[in-house]
């Protein structure tokens, strides 16, 4: 039923809207993250650079979206881990 060039393509990967689920979905979840000065991040990074990260990434500025999402990532890690 579907067109060969469908059915026979190379496997192709599809992209997560990380972006806008930081603007939006998890905001929350991240804006305690970034705004927290005991965790695993404010022991390994410099938290004015994070939450400066974070601000532009807000406003348009930059586009973050990899370094927030890994930077949230580590963070949940230590919670569970070292936390």
């Amino acid at each position: 039923m579907l067109p060969e060039d469908v059915l026979y393509r190379k496997k192709m990967g599809f992209s997560v809207p990380l972006a806008h689920w930081l603007r939006h979905e998890i905001r929350d979840l991240a804006e305690g993250i970034f705004s927290d000065d005991n965790g695993g991040l404010a022991e390994c990074f410099d938290m004015h650079k994070v939450r400066q990260l974070w601000r532009n990434h807000l406003n348009g500025q930059e586009q973050n979206t990899q370094e927030l999402w890994s930077m949230l990532n580590f963070e949940l890690w230590w919670q569970a881990y070292r936390g």
